[in-house]
C-alpha cells in the first residue's frame, strides 16, 4: 500500500468481474474499503451451491475476498482453484470453502464471510448487500417478466426486447433486509463507487435491495458510476456511456449519481474482432447528452488489454481516477460552506426570542434532546459550536451557572452543570424528577409547552439539540433522535399539535423521529424560524423539478 497521503472511507458497490478489479487497484491507496456485494447470482458453481446447500451465491463474494486480500501466492491459486472431473467439475475451491464456513456457523453467511477474510488477511469489508435469498426479476420491454439472474441474458436475445427494469425479490415475499452495517458504512464514507460491471445483473441488482438506493442518496459523500468499457451482448446491446448512467438513475432518482468515469481513448486492438464475434462493442462517449445533467464526467485512459485476451478496466489508473476525486471533494469540504443541516443550526443560533418564557422552551428542548442528565450534573454535547454557545447562552440568561467541560482543541463542545442547587432548580423547573421515586425521567412538562410560542421556541431547541437534516440536493430527510421511548412518545404527540405528522423508526436502540416529505421539511423549517433554510429548499425543490420535468420530456422522446 502506499505510504501518507488521504486514506478515504470508500463503499464500493457492485459484483462480478468489474468490482473485483476495481479492489486491486483501490487497495493500494486506502485500507478503508467496504465492499457491497450482489446477491443474485444464480447460475454456475455459485447456483449450484445456492440450490443444494441453500446459501447465498459465495462467487462474487470469493472474488472480492480475494482481490482485498494479502495471502500468500499459493493460498489465492488454492481459492482460485476449480475441478476439471468428477462431480465437483467446474466448481471452485473458494466456493466450498466459503460453504464449509458458511455450515460450521450454521448458516450465517455474513460471519462465515467474515471468517474467510479473516484468514486470508482481507484489506477492508466483504458484505452481501442483504442476508436474505432472493431472485432478480427482469420485466422486458414488451412486457415479459424473467426470473433469474442466469436467465435474463438468454431471454433478452430470444425475444429480441430490451430490458426495461429490474428488481430483486425475497423467495419468502417478504422484506429485502439491507444489512445495517451497510448503512453505517455508507453514513461514514468519503465516497461511494457504483460498478464497474454487468449493467442490470451486477450493478441494478445490487441497487434493487430494498432502501440501498435511498441510504446512498441520503449519505453525504458523492456517488461515483464507473461505466463499463464494452458493451454487453443480452444485456446492454448498442449502449452507449450515457444509456448506463440513464438507466441507473431510472431506477433510482435522477440525481443519484454525482461524478461519471468513462473511457476517454478509443480501443485499437485486433481484439475487438474477437468482441464483434461475440456481438460486443466499445461503449462510446456521448459526451453531448450528459450536459446539464449534474453529472462531472472524468474522462481518463482506463481501458487495460489483459493476457492479449480481454479488454478490462485498469485497476491503477481506475484507483487514481476515485482517488482524484476523493481528493476534490475532500478539499472542497474543508474550504466549502457548512453542511445544510449546520446552515440551519447557524440560522437558528442568531434568532431571538421575545420573552423570557420562549428561552425556558428553548433551554428544555435543548436539554431534553442534547444532554446526558444525571443526579450529580448535566452534560450538553454537541459537535456544533454554534449550538453549544446558544446552549451556554441561554444558561447564562436564565440564571444556570455553567462551565465548558471539553478537552482543549476537541471537536465536541461539552458544557456543564454540576452546582447542586442549581440541578435542583432544573429538576423541579422542567420536571425532570419522579416525585415518589426521585428518578430522572426525559418528558416534556406541560406548563413549559402551554403557549403557542412557546412550543414553537422548544421544538427549536429540541432541532438543535437533536436534530438533523439532509442536504436537500441529495434527498429530503429530516430527523430528531432520542434514546427515550416515552420522549420520542411525547415529542410526536407535541409535534402533531404543532401540525406535523412524523413517523418514528428504530436505529441502533434509539428512536429516530423523521420527516421525509420535501413540503412538510419546509414548513417544519419555517416553524421553527429557520427561514433561509426554508428557501434554500424550496429553490432545491424547483430546480429538482424543472431537471425531473426536462428527463421526462427526453426519455419520453
Amino acid at each position: 500500500m502506499k505510504t501518507g497521503g488521504f486514506k478515504p472511507k470508500v463503499v464500493a458497490i457492485g459484483g462480478g468481474t468489474g468490482l473485483s478489479t476495481m479492489l486491486r487497484g483501490l487497495k493500494e491507496y486506502t485500507p478503508n474499503i467496504t465492499a457491497v456485494v450482489t446477491v443474485a447470482d444464480d447460475g454456475g458453481g455459485s447456483g449450484q451451491l445456492r440450490d443444494e446447500l441453500k446459501m447465498l451465491p459465495p462467487g462474487d463474494i470469493r472474488n472480492c475476498i480475494l482481490a482485498l486480500s494479502e495471502t500468500e501466492p499459493i493460498m489465492e491459486k488454492l481459492i482460485r482453484y476449480r475441478f476439471d472431473a468428477g462431480s465437483l467439475k467446474g466448481q471452485s475451491f473458494g466456493n466450498l470453502f466459503l460453504a464449509a464456513m458458511n455450515g460450521m456457523y450454521g448458516g450465517d453467511f455474513v460471519a462465515a464471510i467474515k471468517s474467510v477474510s479473516d484468514v486470508l488477511k482481507v484489506t477492508g469489508t466483504v458484505l452481501p448487500v442483504t442476508d436474505c435469498d432472493t431472485e432478480l426479476v427482469a420485466t422486458l420491454a414488451d412486457g415479459r417478466e424473467v426470473v433469474g439472474e442466469s436467465n435474463i441474458g438468454k431471454a433478452i436475445i430470444d425475444f429480441n426486447s430490451r430490458i426495461s427494469r429490474v428488481r430483486l425479490r425475497a423467495k419468502n415475499g417478504g422484506k429485502i433486509r439491507l444489512l445495517p452495517d451497510i448503512r453505517e458504512k455508507l453514513a461514514e464514507a468519503d465516497i461511494i463507487t457504483i460498478g464497474p460491471g454487468s449493467l442490470y445483473t451486477s450493478i441494478l441488482s445490487t441497487l434493487a435491495a430494498d432502501d440501498l438506493a435511498d441510504a446512498i442518496s441520503a449519505a453525504d459523500a458523492p456517488t461515483v458510476y464507473i461505466n463499463n468499457i464494452m458493451t454487453q451482448h443480452g444485456e446492454t446491446d448498442g449502449y452507449t456511456a450515457f444509456d448506463h448512467a440513464a438507466a441507473i438513475t431510472a431506477h433510482t432518482c435522477v440525481d443519484f449519481i454525482d461524478y461519471c468515469i468513462v473511457n476517454s481513448k478509443r480501443i485499437d486492438t485486433p481484439i475487438l474482432k474477437n468482441y464483434a464475434e461475440e456481438e460486443s462493442a466499445e461503449v462510446i462517449l456521448d459526451e453531448e447528452r450528459f450536459k446539464n445533467r449534474g453529472i462531472k464526467l472524468i474522462k481518463r485512459n482506463i481501458a487495460a488489454l489483459i493476457d492479449d485476451k480481454y479488454i478490462r478496466h485498469n485497476p491503477t489508473a481506475l484507483a487514481e481516477a476515485i482517488m482524484d476525486i476523493a481528493n476534490i471533494e475532500r478539499r472542497r469540504g474543508v474550504t466549502a460552506m457548512k453542511s445544510f443541516s449546520e446552515r440551519t443550526k447557524s440560522e437558528l443560533f442568531k434568532y431571538e426570542n421575545t420573552s423570557s418564557c420562549c428561552d425556558m422552551a428553548e433551554f428544555a428542548g435543548m436539554l431534553l434532546l442534547g444532554c446526558v442528565i444525571s443526579k450529580n450534573e448535566i452534560k450538553f454535547i454537541t459537535e456544533n459550536p454554534e449550538v453549544g454557545s446558544k446552549f451556554s447562552a441561554l444558561c447564562k440568561k436564565l440564571g444556570y451557572p455553567a462551565e465548558d467541560a471539553g478537552a482543549k482543541n476537541a471537536v465536541r463542545c461539552v458544557i456543564q452543570i454540576s452546582e447542586p442547587t442549581c440541578l435542583k432548580r432544573i429538576f423541579d423547573e422542567f420536571e425532570l424528577r419522579d416525585v415518589e421515586t426521585g428518578v430522572i425521567r426525559y418528558r416534556i412538562s406541560d406548563a413549559i409547552v402551554a403557549d403557542e410560542c412557546c412550543r414553537r421556541a422548544f421544538v427549536r431547541g429540541a432541532f438543535m439539540g437533536g436534530g438533523t437534516v439532509i442536504d436537500p440536493k441529495k434527498n429530503y430527510n429530516l430527523e430528531i433522535i432520542t434514546p427515550y421511548m416515552g420522549l420520542s412518545q411525547n415529542l410526536i404527540k407535541l409535534f402533531s399539535e404543532c401540525g406535523f405528522v412524523f413517523k418514528t423508526v428504530m436505529r441502533k436502540s434509539k428512536y429516530v423521529l423523521y420527516l421525509k416529505n420535501g413540503e412538510a421539511i419546509q414548513d417544519f423549517l419555517s416553524y421553527i424560524g429557520a427561514y433561509g433554510a426554508q428557501m434554500e429548499l424550496i429553490n432545491i425543490m424547483i430546480e429538482k423539478e424543472i431537471r425531473n420535468d426536462v428527463v421526462r420530456s427526453v426519455n419520453s422522446e
